[in-house]
C-alpha cells in the first residue's frame, strides 16, 4: 500500500509531466502516453493535452500498445472518434510489427495482450479485438519462455474475457493398500482428503488450512471414497507433492462438452544435469592462476588464488539487455570482480568488455551488459563479443559439480547459452 501523501504527490508530478510536454522529444512520448492513461484511469485526466499528444505525435509514439494506452486515455476522457481511430492504427501496426526492444521491454506478444486489456478497460466494443486474441493465442502457443512483461500483460487480458459454463470434471484418486494400512495405524496424522485439498484450493478467500474429513463409521476407511466433483468454478487448481503423486494417482476427466486447458508446473531439483544450449550467443569459461597461465580444474590447492574468465558471442547483431550467471562450485568463495581497470592483472588488458553491472554474491558472479555496445568481432559486424572475470579462492579440500555459466536476453528469453556440467576437485594442503 502506497501512504496517500506519496502517491498524491507521484500523481501530481504526473499531471505537471503531461502539462509541460509542449515539444517532447521522441523517447518521451511512451512515458507520456502512458501518464495519460494512469491519470485518465484515476479521473483526473487532461483531455486538452491528451488531445495534443494525440493530434501531433501520435504516429512518431514508438510502441504500438503506447499507442494503445493514449487512446485508451481518450475513451475514458470522452473523445470516442480519437479512440477508435488510435485503437484501430495501434491494432495493426501490433499486427504488422515483428520488432521489439528490451527499450520498451516489448514484444508482439506483449503488446497484443495490451490493447485487448485496455480496448475493455476503455469501452470501446467498434475495434474486435477477435483478430488479436487469435494472434495472441498463437504467439503464446509458439513461445516457450515468457518474459515478466508477457505474463503480466497476458493476465491482464485474460480478466478481460467473458466468464464461461463451469467446468465438470470428475476427480479419482487411487490411493495405494499400503498407504490404506498406514492411515489405520496412524490415524491421528491422517492427511485431508482429496475432496477437502480440492475445496481448499478453491477457496480463494481464506487461508484456513482443509481439515481431514472423519469418516462417519471407522469401517468406511477401507471403503473406495466416491469420485468428488468440482463445484460451479471455471478454475479448478490442485497440488500435490510428487512422491504423494506417484503413489496416489489422480485421474482427472472431462466430462463437459467444452475443451479444458490443463497447465501443469513442477518446482524441485533437477534430477540430470541441463544440457548445453546455443541460441544467439555462445558462452564458456576458462581458469586461471593469478599470471595468466591456463590452470586445469582436477588439480587446485586449498587456499590457491585463480582468475575465472566467463567468454562467449552475440551472434544476433541485435541490440539486448544481457545476463550473465556464473553459479559457483561449492568449497569456493569468490574475492572481487575484475574489471577492465583493475593493474592487477595485466594480461587481461584489452579483453575485458564493459558491464553496467556486476555483482559476486555468495554463490555466484552476476555480470549486466548492453549488447549494443559491446565490441564487433572482425570480418562480421553482425557478431560481437563479451568478456568477464572475477577472482576467486579455494577453500574447503573435496570434488565438486562445476556448474554451467549462462547467459540470456533479458526481454528475448528465447535467446540464450548455457555451458555443460563438469567437475572441480580441490586438495587440501599437506
Amino acid at each position: 500500500m502506497v501512504p496517500e501523501y506519496f502517491y498524491r504527490k507521484g500523481m501530481q508530478w504526473l499531471i505537471d509531466q503531461v502539462k509541460n510536454a509542449n515539444n517532447p522529444q521522441v523517447q518521451q512520448l511512451a512515458p507520456l502516453a502512458y501518464a495519460h492513461w494512469v491519470l485518465a484511469r484515476t479521473g483526473q485526466g487532461r483531455h486538452e493535452d491528451a488531445r495534443y499528444l494525440f493530434d501531433t505525435w501520435f504516429k512518431k509514439i514508438p510502441s504500438p500498445l503506447a499507442q494503445a494506452q493514449l487512446a485508451g486515455a481518450l475513451a475514458l476522457l470522452g473523445d470516442r472518434s480519437r479512440a477508435i481511430k488510435g485503437l484501430k492504427a495501434a491494432m495493426e501496426r501490433a499486427n504488422g510489427d515483428p520488432a521489439s526492444s528490451w527499450r520498451n521491454y516489448g514484444s508482439r506478444l506483449r503488446n497484443l495482450a495490451g490493447i485487448i486489456h485496455i480496448m475493455a478497460e476503455s469501452g470501446i466494443k467498434e475495434v474486435d479485438p477477435a483478430p488479436a486474441w487469435q494472434e495472441l493465442t498463437r504467439l503464446f502457443a509458439q513461445e516457450k519462455y515468457l518474459s515478466t512483461q508477457e505474463q503480466a500483460w497476458l493476465i491482464m487480458a485474460s480478466l478481460t474475457l467473458e466468464p464461461s459454463s463451469p467446468l465438470e470434471l470428475d476427480i479419482a484418486e487411487q490411493a495405494p493398500a499400503q498407504a490404506k494400512k498406514e492411515e489405520k495405524k496412524q490415524p491421528e496424522k491422517k492427511k485431508p482428503s482429496l475432496l477437502a485439498r480440492i475445496k481448499s484450493a478453491l477457496n480463494f478467500g481464506t487461508s484456513k488450512p482443509p481439515e481431514a474429513e472423519a469418516p462417519a463409521n471407522p469401517q468406511d476407511e477401507e471403503k473406495e471414497q466416491p469420485k468428488p466433483k468440482t463445484p460451479n468454478s471455471t478454475f479448478f487448481a490442485l497440488q500435490r507433492d510428487g512422491n504423494s503423486l506417484l503413489s496416489n494417482p489422480v485421474t482427472i476427466t472431462n466430462n463437459g462438452d467444452k475443451a479444458v486447458w490443463l497447465v501443469t508446473t513442477v518446482q524441485g531439483s533437477p534430477i540430470k544435469a541441463p544440457e548445453p544450449v546455443e541460441n544467439g550467443f555462445t558462452i564458456f569459461r576458462e581458469w586461471y592462476n593469478t599470471a595468466g597461465e591456463p590452470m586445469p580444474v582436477d588439480a587446485i590447492q586449498q587456499g590457491e588464488l585463480m582468475v575465472v574468465t566467463l567468454q562467449g558471442e552475440v551472434k544476433t547483431g541485435s541490440d539486448f539487455q544481457a545476463l550473465l550467471v556464473d553459479l559457483l562450485p561449492a568449497g569456493f568463495e569468490i574475492e572481487r570482480p575484475i574489471t577492465e581497470r583493475d593493474t592487477a592483472f595485466s594480461w587481461l588488458k584489452n579483453q575485458l568488455t564493459g558491464n553496467l553491472y556486476m555483482d559476486a554474491r555468495d554463490d555466484r558472479f552476476v555480470a549486466g551488459f548492453d549488447t549494443k555496445f559491446l565490441p564487433r568481432i572482425k570480418g562480421n559486424k553482425k557478431m560481437s563479443r563479451f568478456q568477464s572475470a572475477y577472482l576467486v579462492r579455494a577453500v574447503t579440500p573435496g570434488i565438486y559439480t562445476l556448474p554451467p555459466v549462462e547467459v540470456e536476453a533479458m526481454y528475448r528469453l528465447e535467446y540464450r547459452a548455457r555451458s555443460g556440467v563438469g567437475t572441480v576437485t580441490v586438495s587440501g594442503v599437506e
